[in-house]
């Protein structure tokens, strides 16, 4: 397999196979990238965005006409570190993969990095942010801190040719989000994308082509970092990216390894190397799960969460009819915890109510599901995080088949727990991507949002300090455990 990369006046062009796949920036973004970089950083994302192919196609050789890229090792590990996972979820030996991996060849132009000869901005870089952004929960809780904090932000929406019914749902987003809040969307076109997805190529379903995602669109982003004279750019990678679990053949599986954080102080030294020592990458959501940034986006930034959207709709027929498909995982996991923060779920495009029955195939935690399901969701990692917002649901007075299921199955088990879930899920972690400045100031946020008396459930802002009203409190649960007990004899 023979690949060739080459610049164009608005960003990259790749060819393979006889077709030609772009990535085009906006006007005036990428040139006024410098000329010197551009080879260099092309190099990078030629690699980054094909580096797949061997294992997904099976394919022993793929040559380049680019010199070897600079952080070819530190791919490398990023690859490797997502094998496992694919594997696990594809029901794939991991030694085959291992083997696929291994045994391709890569071969390079020059096996000399181009020199990056990125020459300082002539100027101060400023507080700004360059955020990949997706209207999902992360992305838009990052935008909303960072702009409150006092940073700028530039949004950026990377859009992929084959997700066409996402693309048209925030193309909308994208019209009524900056009409009301003044802010543009900068989208960069990326054909390259086709290049990861396993019906362009007629293969089976993979998880395989994913992993390096987030790399790419750090790499990609960083002429936009330039263009803004911006000092971070910024990705909405949560607590819960570090978690993994022990596949079927023993080996470690992250999920999404390359939204960890420990790969993104890797990204970090990148995007630091090509912009002479400038940009950082950052995630300011880092210290916090899925379940408290759901809880922060929408009772901090309630004008900014109706704009939610955590569907994959081209995934599913019903997509076609609502961009939120109601039919997959993802989607079933972000009603349940809005549920559990106890929102309104129509609030931002829920049509149905997922607790009833026909939507049992999208939750892991009720057996062999056989919905559409997110490899996340498909691996169970977060199956601990499901219950707990089942729980909260319930408290919340949430109804449905499955909420009298979940009853039956683990009510009494979670709500032994209750406290550790609390402080696990709606706990603030440290952080080892943000600035110390940024980081006071987010933690400031996040301990005013998740105190005690602000969380789903809980009775007082003042029980933590009081100890006539923690009493109380306590007395105050015993009578809804009793209710619910009762409840769950009925």
């Amino acid at each position: 397999m023979k690949i060739n990369s080459e610049i164009t006046g608005n960003g990259i062009r790749l060819e393979l196979k006889g077709k030609r796949y772009c990535l085009k920036y906006p006007e005036g973004v990428w040139e006024n990238y410098p000329d010197s970089a551009k080879r260099a950083l092309a190099n990078e994302l030629t690699y980054v965005m094909t580096m797949h192919l061997p294992v997904m196609l099976n394919a022993n050789k793929i040559s380049y006409n680019t010199a070897i890229p600079a952080f070819e090792p530190f791919y490398f590990k990023m690859m490797l570190n997502h094998l496992p996972f694919c594997a696990d979820i594809d029901k794939v030996e991991a030694g085959e993969y291992l083997r696929r991996l291994m045994n391709a060849e890569f071969r390079f132009s020059s096996y000399e990095p181009d020199p990056v000869n990125y020459e300082p901005y002539d100027w101060n870089p400023e507080e700004k942010a360059v955020i990949n952004f997706s209207f999902g929960k992360d992305s838009l809780l990052s935008h909303a801190l960072l702009e409150e904090i006092g940073i700028k932000t530039s949004l950026v929406y990377v859009s992929e040719p084959n997700c066409p019914i996402e693309n048209n749902y925030k193309d909308a987003h994208m019209e009524k989000f900056s009409r009301e809040f003044g802010t543009e969307v900068n989208k960069l076109y990326n054909e390259t994308g086709l290049l990861h997805d396993y019906e362009y190529w007629n293969i089976g379903k993979t998880e395989f082509g994913y992993g390096h995602l987030i790399t790419e669109y750090g790499m990609d982003a960083l002429p936009f970092a330039h263009a803004q004279r911006a000092k971070y750019i910024v990705f909405g990678n949560e607590k819960s990216c570090e978690d993994y679990y022990v596949g079927k053949d023993g080996f470690k599986c992250f999920p999404v390894y390359d939204q960890s954080h420990g790969w993104l102080v890797h990204l970090n030294q990148m995007t630091r190397q090509f912009s002479g020592g400038i940009v950082n990458t950052i995630s300011v959501v880092e210290p916090i799960n899925e379940l408290a940034i759901i809880k922060i986006l929408h009772s901090r930034y309630k004008e900014i969460a109706k704009y939610q959207m955590s569907c994959f709709p081209d995934e599913t027929e019903f997509g076609k009819h609502n961009a939120w498909c109601e039919h997959c995982s993802k989607c079933a996991r972000m009603f349940v915890f809005m549920k559990a923060c106890g929102l309104d779920t129509r609030r931002v495009g829920f049509k149905s109510n997922m607790f009833n029955s026909e939507f049992r195939n999208v939750y892991s935690i009720f057996g062999n599901a056989t919905g559409e399901m997110i490899g996340w969701d498909a691996s169970g990692a977060n199956k601990d995080e499901l219950l707990f917002a089942f729980y909260l649901a319930y408290k919340n007075g949430a109804s449905g088949a499955l909420i009298d299921e979940f009853r039956k199955l683990y009510l009494e088990d979670v709500k032994k727990n209750e406290d550790v879930l609390y402080k696990r899920f709606f706990g603030t972690y440290d952080s080892i991507t943000m600035p110390k400045h940024i980081k006071k100031k987010m933690t400031g946020i996040f301990d005013n949002e998740l105190s005690m008396g602000k969380l789903p459930g809980r009775f007082s802002s003042g029980i933590a300090e009081s100890v006539n009203e923690g009493i109380a409190a306590r007395r105050m649960h015993r009578q809804i455990a009793g209710i619910a007990k009762e409840a769950l004899q009925q």
